[in-house]
């Protein structure tokens, strides 16, 4: 048999396990809203109604129950009337209720069909006679059929007359990077439509940049999966790449390696270069692969918020990007009482493995009463901080790993790090340096790139990097002793950011932080409830400016996703 591509074997597997899900894609799909309470229609009643309107959308082609449809079902059952007659030996409970269905868009509740019709059904007691009338409603109905394929229609309209507009967008969200939301409007509009077909055409130059953007931290993960000898995870992860990737190079290289040195590992994994993989195929199997990003918040939740806001959805009448992603926050929210989470990651590094590298002696005390003043006084508990003493590159790489599958869309993060830097001024690259770094040999040194990545990764709404370490300043969109925040929290927490301060630039920090000790004295003696970063910062600056050589740094990490929010830490009471 001949082998598959890695590649294509990796997404027909993982594919295969979401097809129910991905077959709603491309598809016209409408949720279903149920009525919270029906007057005399017990839990039952309604269940058996929402099979009832499950199968009436089945049956009339379009996908029934769909999480991120803009369009709605809603069904409306009201009894108008119960008597009871004689039946005999026993008498029966008549009642006779009105059936009212409609589509609407969700948000803007234009209305796209609508009918009624009236039902009647009996039984010994009035709960047995609603059911069978309920019983009564048959997908096949004319009226009924007649009601889906009205709003079958008028969808398909909506689609065509907004083709351009959905266009445009998407060409806004892949500037903004944004491509999983990208694809998820590329991929809203049904096949039926005649602008589908040029649609996904886009979607598969988006997915293009979905996949260069994830190189890097495909990589990463597959290198760290290799120092750890998990070579199985480490061919999986590298079997994601897509051939036309910016890195698929270096995976060949990678796994070519792998094979050299674990012959048999990679039996089933062999590698073919591009040209010898059908272009056909491999065209169908990326989109396959796009399907599967679109509902990947829905099948894993964790992934993106679950809690999309559909209201939020089409409020002016036209589409919008993936609703998984909106979150409604008003600025008359109260920062301390919303459903958020603080975790922090905290590093400290003071000796190496290699007798080249000079060990320190103060990080790993400096990280510890950071890490207690932040439980101590702050919104964090002890069980969202992580604290790693002298970590290997490994564990790092593994740590970020680990925030990235806990941290979801409403939560703040705050990395911290003390120990080594370097700033190589050739190539501007900057590195951390973990405890298994090595002097000659850079394969472990953390550079500050994979930081941005790994932070970008994670899908937080805030996050602060504070670094007590010789730092690149490259990775700042803006770098300046600043302070503009606003005073309203409740705005600042409204949109994401990802903001970083350092205590030494691009030179050597000292053993004996300055940086460090003015940091936990201005978190100590803090006595206001709200502190944004901007503010610690300034303290911090303030501080240093005529009691240190080294001059730190603050701004926005670029291209990690800060959307002009701020970090704030909220003192506890």
């Amino acid at each position: 048999m001949k082998r598959m591509y890695p590649f294509l074997l990796f997404l027909y597997l993982h594919c295969l396990a979401n097809a129910q899900s991905i077959n709603e894609v491309g598809k016209i799909s409408i949720a279903l809203e149920m009525p919270k309470s029906i007057d005399k229609l017990s839990a039952a009643h309604v269940s058996k109604l929402e099979t009832k309107m499950m199968q009436l959308v089945t049956t009339g082609g379009l996908v029934a129950g769909s999480k991120y449809s803009p369009f709605v079902l809603k069904p409306s059952f009201i009894v108008q009337e119960s008597s009871l007659v004689e039946g005999g030996m026993a008498k029966l409970t008549v009642i006779t209720a009105d059936l009212s269905l409609s589509i609407q868009q969700v948000g803007n509740n234009v209305l796209f069909s609508s009918t009624s019709k009236q039902l009647k059904g009996s039984g010994s007691t009035e709960a047995i006679a609603i059911g069978n009338a309920i019983g009564k409603i048959q997908p096949n109905d004319p009226s009924l059929k007649q009601f889906i394929e009205m709003g079958k229609s008028k969808i398909l309209e909506y689609y065509e007359s907004n083709c351009d507009l959905i266009l445009s967008q998407s060409e806004s969200l892949l500037l903004l990077q944004k491509y999983q939301d990208a694809l998820t409007l590329l991929m809203s509009v049904p096949q039926e439509v005649k602008c589908s077909s040029s649609l996904q055409e886009r979607a598969l130059v988006a997915y293009g940049a979905w996949q260069n953007q994830q190189c890097s931290i495909q990589l990463q993960k597959a290198k760290a999966a290799i120092a750890g000898e998990k070579i199985g995870q480490a061919i999986e992860i590298l079997s994601q790449v897509d051939p036309a990737a910016s890195c698929f190079a270096e995976t060949q290289h990678l796994l070519s390696g792998i094979k050299d040195k674990n012959p048999s590992l990679l039996t089933d994994w062999e590698l073919h270069q591009k040209k010898n993989a059908n272009p056909d195929t491999l065209k169908k199997v990326r989109m396959v692969a796009i399907k599967t990003i679109v509902v990947a918040p829905y099948v894993n939740p964790t992934t993106n918020n679950s809690n999309a806001n559909q209201s939020d959805q089409g409020k002016s009448g036209q589409p919008i990007s993936n609703p998984s992603t909106v979150e409604p926050v008003t600025s008359a929210e109260n920062p301390s009482t919303t459903n958020r989470r603080y975790y922090a990651l905290i590093m400290g590094v003071e000796k190496y493995d290699d007798p080249a590298i000079t060990s320190l002696s103060e990080p790993i005390k400096d990280a510890g009463q950071l890490k207690q003043v932040l439980i101590d006084r702050y919104t964090f508990n002890e069980e969202d901080v992580t604290f790693l003493k002298n970590p290997t590159f490994e564990v790092i790489n593994v740590a970020f790993e680990e925030l990235s599958n806990k941290i979801g869309p409403s939560d703040f993060l705050l990395v911290f790090y003390a120990g080594h830097g370097y700033f190589d001024e050739k190539t501007n690259i900057g590195y951390w340096l973990p405890s298994d770094a090595q002097q000659k040999n850079r394969a472990k040194w953390f550079r500050n790139s994979a930081l941005v990545e790994n932070i970008r990764a994670i899908n937080s709404k805030h996050t602060l990097l504070i670094a007590d370490a010789c730092f690149s300043g490259g990775i700042f969109k803006t770098r300046a002793p600043f302070n503009n925040a606003s005073p309203d929290i409740a705005d600042m927490l409204k949109r994401p950011s990802r903001k970083a301060m350092t205590s030494g630039s691009l030179t050597t920090v000292p053993d004996k932080s300055v940086f460090m000790k003015y940091l936990l004295k201005t978190l100590t003696e803090n006595a206001n409830q709200y502190l944004p970063s901007e503010d610690l910062f300034d303290e911090i600056r303030i501080s240093m400016k005529s009691n240190a050589d080294t001059k730190p740094l603050y701004g926005e990490i670029q291209n990690a996703g800060d959307e002009g929010g701020n970090f704030v830490l909220i003192r506890k009471k």
